[in-house]
């Protein structure tokens, strides 16, 4: 059986918001966590309790929902704690992994678009609060000059061209987060 709650490390709690994110059942794993769940409070209960580091907590929970608890990760963004929990997680000094937002971490572009949705939500919450920028994000790319139009198919018949790949993941990326499909 897991780590259930209460959580004392990121890894255990972690473990288990990639569990609610990728399946309903998650309560059969982490039991008391379903009956206690309030990510807001534990990630507060770690850090301030448990001396967890807030930027590990960051940087592990953007990764944790947009590359392997991708499944309800929209849901957690628009329903759930996640704004308030990054904004906790500012709030006590941790910085924002830009970079990693707009970074290519897989080889096969169905991995690779899959928590698209999330960073857009992210890219787009951040945005709102002025901690990304225009001039930041184009520090990356220059999502004036990207086409927003992505090619469903490129997926399914993906070819072995790595600029293809690289044009088809940032138009998908831009096409899921309204601020850099705004930028001009």
């Amino acid at each position: 059986m897991s780590k259930d709650y209460p959580f004392k490390t990121w890894d255990t709690y972690l473990a288990a918001l990639e569990e609610f994110l990728q399946t309903e059942f998650y309560g059969e794993t982490y039991p008391k966590y379903e009956k206690n769940h309030d990510d807001l409070a534990i990630v507060k209960k770690l850090v301030e309790i448990h001396g967890q580091d807030v930027q590990t907590g960051m940087e592990r929970i953007i990764n944790t929902i947009t590359e392997t608890g991708t499944r309800y990760a929209k849901d957690f963004f628009l329903y759930g704690d996640l704004k308030e929990i990054i904004d906790y997680l500012l709030s006590k000094g941790a910085d924002l992994p830009e970079g990693y937002l707009y970074a290519s971490n897989f080889e096969e572009m169905a991995d690779e678009v899959q928590g698209y949705d999330a960073r857009g939500f992210v890219i787009d919450h951040l945005a709102s609060k002025g901690i990304i920028t225009e001039e930041s994000a184009n520090r990356y790319e220059k999502w004036s000059m990207i086409d927003e139009e992505y090619d469903i198919d490129y997926e399914l018949n993906q070819m072995e061209d790595p600029e293809e790949f690289e044009r088809q993941r940032l138009a998908y990326l831009k096409s899921c987060s309204k601020f850099l499909a705004n930028i001009k």
